[in-house]
């Protein structure tokens, strides 16, 4: 990655590192930045120069499986930085009951995000969600 894209990721890492607990959510007891913040550091540090992609592996009846990819411009070309998958059954809770695939989506893109550094202090793991 070139200098500046890196300094432009060390930024946003430290601006979600910066995040203040009270603009994160408590999951069992793990404080967690929204997707939607996490997505708004990295459009901040990379504009049209950096690009979240989902592929929707898997949407059927039972469950979906999520795939996302964040990339960036660097040099004439796109560079993968980060990647990571969510799964989402559609007979647990209310929510997948109606929304499975955008819940998924958003579970992927935050995911993501957080492999790149943009948690803002907690990574889910299969446990925790």
């Amino acid at each position: 990655m070139s200098e500046e894209n890196y300094d432009r990721l060390i930024g946003a890492v430290a601006k979600m590192s910066a995040l203040p607990d009270s603009d994160k959510v408590n999951i069992r007891g793990k404080l967690y930045a929204e997707v939607h913040t996490r997505v708004q550091a990295f459009r901040e540090a990379y504009g049209e120069n950096g690009r979240i992609v989902s592929s929707i592996h898997i949407a059927d009846e039972t469950k979906v499986l999520v795939e996302t990819t964040v990339s960036v411009f660097v040099d004439g070309s796109w560079r993968v930085i980060a990647n990571d998958f969510a799964e989402e059954y559609r007979a647990s809770g209310p929510v997948n009951k109606t929304s499975a695939v955008e819940n998924c989506l958003t579970s992927s893109i935050g995911r993501a995000l957080s492999a790149c550094g943009l948690s803002g202090g907690n990574y889910a793991s299969f446990d925790e969600v």
